[in-house]
């Protein structure tokens, strides 16, 4: 995808989100959303920046369960699609949000994160969404894995740790697929990516080493960059994560 306009795409995305009504405490409020007057007083990306920082006195007292809702209440999250990859635009985003970069620093970061990961249901969907709503909520899925498939928070998993990210990545892709309306191809690359990722930290199996040999190898691009060259990677990582779980 190459980069867009990314502000006229972001006034499409920023809406309520169903199946993320829940309240972890503690979350942010941000003070400036888009939509209101003061936020169509700024003029450069800059400015919207600024106005989305936490302050550092809030911002060391958050619990991590409400950095993570907080990150998926990020008034610019959806800019993470404004780039050639998810995991350059997540990248970005982390560069710029005080927010993130705290959560990244805490050591329950990934627990914390599955946990809400694990309270949604891909299954649920409500018939009456609009496009936009449909869009949302494959999206907070995407935001939740791209977060859990960054290697400074799957380093240190123990084995159990570990099983358990792949099989509920597994079962959310598993979900996504039987639901294309609203997930797509796309909805299904970052669940491939988390468990990609896990498998790859420890224990590659032979398959996917194989095809990781090279730095221009589809997995090895894939892995990497969350850019897919050959959807048959895609298929290999699900195929690779289901013999990782019968060990």
């Amino acid at each position: 995808m190459k980069k867009i306009n990314w502000l006229i795409f972001l006034a499409l995305l920023l809406k309520v989100i169903p199946g993320f009504s829940q309240d972890y405490g503690n979350v942010y409020e941000f003070p400036i959303k888009p939509g209101t007057e003061a936020w169509k007083e700024f003029k450069t990306g800059q400015e919207m920046k600024d106005a989305c920082q936490i302050p550092a006195h809030i911002l060391k007292t958050m619990s991590t369960e409400a950095l993570v809702n907080t990150y998926l209440n990020y008034p610019l999250l959806s800019t993470i699609y404004a780039y050639n990859s998810i995991q350059i635009g997540f990248e970005k985003i982390t560069q710029d949000f005080n927010g993130l970069q705290e959560l990244l620093r805490r050591n329950d970061a990934l627990g914390s994160t599955l946990k809400i990961y694990k309270q949604i249901d891909a299954n649920v969907i409500d018939k009456t969404w609009t496009a936009e709503q449909k869009g949302g909520f494959s999206f907070k899925f995407s935001y939740l894995e791209i977060l859990m498939a960054q290697p400074e928070l799957l380093r240190n998993l123990t084995l159990e740790e570990r099983k358990n990210l792949v099989e509920e990545s597994l079962n959310k892709f598993k979900a996504k697929d039987e639901n294309p309306d609203i997930f797509g191809g796309f909805g299904l690359l970052t669940s491939a990516l988390v468990m990609g990722r896990v498998i790859e930290e420890k224990d590659l199996p032979a398959t996917l080493q194989t095809t990781a040999e090279t730095t221009k190898s589809p997995m090895k691009i894939f892995l990497d960059n969350a850019i897919v060259q050959d959807t048959q990677v895609i298929n290999q990582i699900v195929i690779d994560a289901q013999s990782y779980l019968r060990r």
